[in-house]
């Protein structure tokens, strides 16, 4: 086994780190981990780990990368009262941009899921809030110039959800709401869609 990246002992970072996750993006290794309220996002080029972005924000969570060429883009929830999380675009290795818009009444409950088509365009999946009672699932895509709903009625669905594109077509999971026996709050049916452009 060889020592990669890191320091003589293979050291990477020291401190209250959590959150870590090594993902395979394009055939590049990209790590992202949470250092005392430090997003960290590393690639592996060659044996070294090149730093990505290093960006302070509380209480971030739930991290999940992916890219659009060479344009590397995350998304996070938050354990903070003061900001809903977002999907973002690293413009430098201390800086982002939020791509979702401060306004948007289907962000309210933050991220569920991520992902990019083949076309570049983003997709989140989402929890429209109805009343305090009643939330169910979003599908937006943001083509590089604004966001637009999937037409589809989600008001059956909840969490757990998940989306993942393969070329333009988005594959999307989600629970049944109605499945959903009294007192639990996990449904007991998963269903699955797929969306074509």
């Amino acid at each position: 086994w060889d020592t990669i990246g890191g320091d003589l002992n293979g050291k990477i970072a020291t401190g209250r780190i959590f959150e870590s996750k090594l993902e395979n993006i394009d055939g590049t290794l990209y790590l992202h981990y949470l250092q005392d309220d430090i997003l960290n996002i590393k690639h592996l080029d060659g044996t070294s780990w090149t730093t990505d972005l290093e960006w302070a924000q509380d209480h971030l969570t739930d991290i999940q990368l992916d890219k659009n060429g060479s344009e590397l883009y995350f998304s996070s929830n938050t354990l903070s009262i003061n900001f809903d999380g977002g999907v973002y675009r690293v413009t430098s290795t201390s800086s982002v941009e939020n791509i979702i818009p401060d306004d948007a009444e289907w962000f309210e409950l933050g991220v569920f899921s991520f992902t990019i088509d083949s076309e570049g365009s983003l997709i989140v999946s989402s929890m429209k809030v109805e009343s305090a009672v009643v939330h169910y699932p979003y599908i937006n895509v943001f083509d590089g110039t604004e966001w637009k709903t999937i037409s589809d009625d989600f008001s059956g669905g909840t969490d757990p959800t998940g989306l993942e594109s393969i070329g333009t077509d988005i594959y999307y999971i989600y629970g049944d709401a109605a499945s959903e026996e009294q007192w639990v709050i996990h449904p007991m049916i998963l269903n699955s869609k797929k969306y074509s452009k």
